[in-house]
C-alpha cells in the first residue's frame, strides 16, 4: 500500500442518515441502501461526493481493538451552510483539521485488509497518533462495492504525536 498524502481537510457540513453499529454487527449496506434512496431530498447539496463517516466514542479504543464495541456511522452528503433537513435525516458538521489520506483498492469486504495496514503498520510507525474527530471515507459517485478495481478515499483524523 502506498504511503498517505498527508492534508489538512477543510470543515464539512453534511446531510445524512446514521445507524449506531459494530464491526461485528455491521449495518452498512442497509444504511447505505436506505440513503441512497433519499438522497434526492436532500436540498443545497456541494458536489456529487458521498461521506461515509465513522463517528467514535471518546472511550472507544484502536489500540486494544474490540469489534463488538459501538460507534455511529453516517451515509452523507455535503451541503452549502445550513439546509433544509428532511425528515427521518439529521446533521452532522466534520470538523477541519490535519488527515492522513488513503486509497482502498477492491471490493468493500477486503477494507479490513486496508484499515489493518494504516492501524496495525502505518500508524505506530508514523509521527502522528490519532485525533478525537470523525474518520471518513469518500467513495466516486460511480461507486461499486463489489468491484474488484472500485477506489475509495480513506481519511484518518491525526495530529503530531505528544511526547
Amino acid at each position: 500500500m502506498e504511503e498517505p498524502k498527508i492534508l489538512d481537510f477543510p470543515e464539512i457540513r453534511t446531510v445524512g442518515s446514521r445507524v449506531r453499529m459494530s464491526f461485528v454487527n455491521d449495518s452498512t449496506s442497509k444504511l447505505w441502501r436506505g440513503f441512497r434512496q433519499v438522497t434526492s431530498k436532500i436540498v443545497g447539496r456541494n458536489g456529487g461526493e458521498s461521506y461515509s463517516v465513522k463517528v467514535y466514542d471518546a472511550s472507544y479504543s484502536f489500540a486494544s481493538f474490540d469489534p463488538a464495541a459501538e460507534f455511529d456511522k453516517w451515509a452523507a452528503v455535503a451541503v452549502n451552510g445550513v439546509a433544509d433537513i428532511p425528515d427521518g435525516m439529521e446533521s452532522l458538521t466534520v470538523p477541519a483539521g490535519r488527515y492522513a489520506e488513503f486509497i482502498h483498492v477492491g471490493p468493500a469486504m477486503a477494507a479490513p485488509k486496508t484499515f489493518g495496514y494504516i492501524f496495525g503498520e502505518w500508524l505506530p510507525a508514523s509521527e502522528f497518533e490519532l485525533d478525537r474527530r470523525p474518520h471518513f471515507e469518500i467513495p466516486p459517485e460511480d461507486y461499486d462495492p463489489f468491484g474488484g478495481d472500485a477506489t475509495e478515499r480513506v481519511l484518518i483524523p491525526i495530529r503530531s504525536r505528544q511526547k
